[in-house]
C-alpha cells in the first residue's frame, strides 16, 4: 500500500516544521530578501545609466554650445569681412559713376551732391525696412497667446472659485 506524501502535516523534524527553524513563512521571505536585492541591484544598476546619461547629455549640450559659439564668432567674423567688401565695393561703384559723369561734362560738386543723396536715400530706406522687420522681433502672437491663455486661466479658476 502507497503512503501519500504529506510533508506539510508531517509533524517531525524536517521541512517545514517550526522545530528546523525552516517553516514556510521564512522560506517566503528568504524568497523575498533574494527579490529585493535583485530588485536593490536592478535599481542601482537603473540609477547609475540614468546617472551617466544625464551626465552624457550634460556633456552634449556643452559641447554643441562650444560649437554654436565658435560658429558665431565665424558668423560675425565673415559678416565683418562682408560688410567691408560691401563698403568698399560701394564707394568703388559711387566714385567710378562720379569720374564718369564728370568726364561726360556734370559739374564735380553737382556729381558728389548726387551720389550723397543717392547714398543717404538707400540707407533711410533699408533702414525705414529693418524698423518694419523688428516688429518680428517682439513675439507679438506668443505673447498674445500667453496672455489671452492667462486670462483664460485666470477666469476658469475664478468661476471654479465661485462654484466651491
Amino acid at each position: 500500500m502507497d503512503i501519500p506524501d504529506n510533508s506539510s502535516n508531517d509533524s517531525s523534524p524536517g521541512k517545514g516544521s517550526p522545530e528546523s527553524g525552516d517553516t514556510d513563512i521564512e522560506e517566503d521571505f528568504e524568497d523575498e530578501t533574494v527579490t529585493t536585492d535583485g530588485l536593490q541591484a536592478h535599481l542601482a544598476q537603473m540609477f547609475s545609466a540614468l546617472r551617466q546619461w544625464f551626465i552624457d547629455s550634460l556633456e552634449l549640450v556643452l559641447l554643441d554650445g562650444q560649437l554654436a559659439s565658435v560658429s558665431l564668432l565665424r558668423m560675425l567674423i565673415y559678416a565683418l569681412i562682408t560688410a567691408l567688401l560691401g563698403i568698399t565695393g560701394w564707394l568703388l561703384v559711387v566714385a567710378s559713376l562720379s569720374i564718369w559723369l564728370t568726364r561726360a561734362g556734370w559739374s564735380l560738386e553737382i556729381v558728389l551732391l548726387s551720389m550723397s543723396i543717392l547714398s543717404l536715400m538707400a540707407g533711410y530706406l533699408l533702414i525705414r525696412r529693418i524698423n518694419v522687420l523688428s516688429r518680428n522681433l517682439t513675439f507679438a502672437a506668443t505673447r498674445s497667446y500667453l496672455s489671452k491663455r492667462t486670462t483664460d486661466d485666470n477666469t476658469d479658476s475664478r468661476n471654479q472659485n465661485e462654484n466651491h
